[in-house]
């Protein structure tokens, strides 16, 4: 079975999990709020309410802006903040997991991601993979092995 079929590309989509793990809570709290509002209207819980919500929707929308685009001959990543990195498939020599480093805090906190290294030997792409399923990120595997 070919891993990438001519016609359609193969779409890769945060999993659902990622959604609950970050946004879980607020959904959470959101609908407690909204429940604490409707039983006791005049103690102005809406404000937690559209806090919660607002949260819950901006953890959504970027969320919702990470897509793995497989194609016959393309690579593309859009990550959370809707910048797309391209690759031809025919240009990426290996996939690498690596880490990078952020200092938050005063503490260096390793953060997981998926290198597309071309054949000439530069970084091409930085996937965050660890949103996505880990099925979903074997097919980029199935792809370049192809």
């Amino acid at each position: 079975m070919d891993p990438v079929p001519s016609e359609q590309p193969i779409t890769i989509r945060v999993a659902v999990s990622s959604y609950l793990a970050l946004s879980g809570i607020w959904v959470i709290f959101f609908i407690w709020y909204l429940f604490l509002s409707w039983k006791n209207p005049s103690k102005g819980l809406e404000g937690g309410a559209a806090i919660a919500g607002s949260v819950t929707l901006m953890w959504w929308c970027w969320l919702f802006g990470f897509k793995i685009t497989i194609t016959k001959s393309l690579l593309e990543y859009r990550d959370g903040f809707f910048n797309t990195s391209k690759i031809p498939l025919s240009e990426i020599g290996q996939l690498k997991t690596a880490t990078i480093e952020w200092n938050v805090l005063g503490r260096k906190i390793r953060v997981p991601r998926l290198i597309v290294i071309s054949r000439v030997g530069n970084v091409r792409i930085c996937i965050n993979h660890k949103l996505f399923g880990m099925s979903q990120i074997q097919k980029i595997y199935q792809a370049i092995a192809m």
